[in-house]
């Protein structure tokens, strides 16, 4: 895999190449402030949290890759930085993973969103939502096992 890795040996660089797919290297507090801009515009921005098994399947799967480089890729779990920092001497500047980010996202919004949820069982899907509802008292949930929407 780390020959499929490439970044620049500038910290201060606005993305990182890891295998096929471009990760932005973004701070916390610019990753919600990029993806609250984009809500406050009610502009579409479609977002994924790749950790190395997220790398690990685009490198199996150039489709998979393809669809992930239309989104803006941020960084979640000590796989990704750590192959950031044995290529290119530096980590990520924060980690993003999106038990912690989205909460947060969803915390600093004023306007009523829907929140969907793919993937996991039932138990997994209700136990997420409740923890989304956290910020948003009014949130409403409706789906069918494996998927869940949040309706605010």
């Amino acid at each position: 895999m780390l020959s499929n890795v490439n970044a620049s040996n500038r910290p201060d660089i606005a993305t990182i190449q890891i295998g096929p797919l471009t990760l932005q290297r973004l701070e916390r507090e610019n990753a919600i402030a990029l993806i609250g801009t984009a809500v406050g515009q009610r502009r579409k921005l479609d977002v994924a949290i790749c950790n190395a098994h997220t790398v690990l399947l685009a490198l199996d799967d150039p489709d998979y890759a393809n669809v992930l480089n239309r989104m803006t890729l941020l960084n979640d779990g000590v796989g990704v930085n750590l192959a950031s920092r044995l290529v290119c001497g530096h980590g990520f500047p924060a980690n993003l993973n999106g038990t912690d980010l989205v909460p947060d996202i969803l915390a600093t919004l004023d306007i009523p969103l829907r929140v969907f949820l793919l993937g996991a069982s039932p138990t997994s899907l209700e136990g997420a939502a409740k923890i989304l509802r956290r910020p948003i008292p009014t949130t409403r949930s409706r789906g069918l096992p494996g998927r869940l929407l949040l309706d605010g």
